[in-house]
């Protein structure tokens, strides 16, 4: 069963996951991850969410089976004091989310087998059969990039994968607009020629 467990949350709290777990850097956004486990790997280099994985955030959600927190490795001054689990406390260098990925956000949704934000970059990749869905249009490749900062993406096909996109457009998009003729109401009254004499 799905919970979220006092030690996950101070264990967010002190990575700074509350800061970048959901591919943004607000911190004032807060953001909830709920999972059937959670382990810190010895080293402090990662902690890992396994089974049933849900961030939940105002803004935005993603579910997936699996999620790594690549953290930062610091090199430690002399009579500094540990990080608390190893790397350096709110210094993400990538979260790796696995296994049925999906992402929602303002409507939008994303799929695929694995997405990689890389927090330095503001660069999101998706990998593993990725697909982006907008209502009824959709795109799909081998590898989606989404540039978040510059709000632009990049879609790449190779081999036997080319890029598919797929529009719709409203059935009038296109057409010229039809060409009114003035109703007769409308137009204006004949003038009779003039035979030279002034009023």
């Amino acid at each position: 069963m799905k919970r979220v467990a006092y030690f996950i949350l101070m264990a967010l709290v002190l990575t700074g996951l509350f800061a970048s777990i959901a591919f943004a850097k607000d911190d004032k956004i807060p953001t909830k991850i709920t999972s059937d486990r959670m382990v810190y790997e010895s080293g402090g280099s990662q902690v890992t969410f396994t089974g049933n994985v849900h961030v939940t955030r105002p803004d935005m959600q993603i579910w997936s089976q699996k999620m790594i927190v690549h953290l930062k490795q610091t090199t430690k001054k002399a009579g500094a004091a540990a990080a608390p689990l190893g790397g350096d406390p709110g210094e993400i260098e990538k979260i790796v989310a696995l296994k049925k990925v999906r992402m929602l956000r303002e409507g939008k949704e994303g799929f695929c087998g694995k997405a990689t934000y890389m927090v330095e970059k503001d660069l999101l990749v998706m990998e593993e059969w990725p697909r982006l869905v907008d209502g009824k249009n959709t795109i799909q490749g081998k590898i989606i990039r989404l540039y978040l900062k510059e709000n632009r993406s990049e879609v790449e096909g190779t081999g036997n994968t080319q890029v598919e996109a797929i529009f719709f457009t409203p059935k009038d998009a296109g057409k010229p607009a039809a060409e009114t003729k003035p109703a007769a109401d409308d137009a204006q009254p004949e003038v009779p020629a003039s035979n030279g004499e002034t009023q």
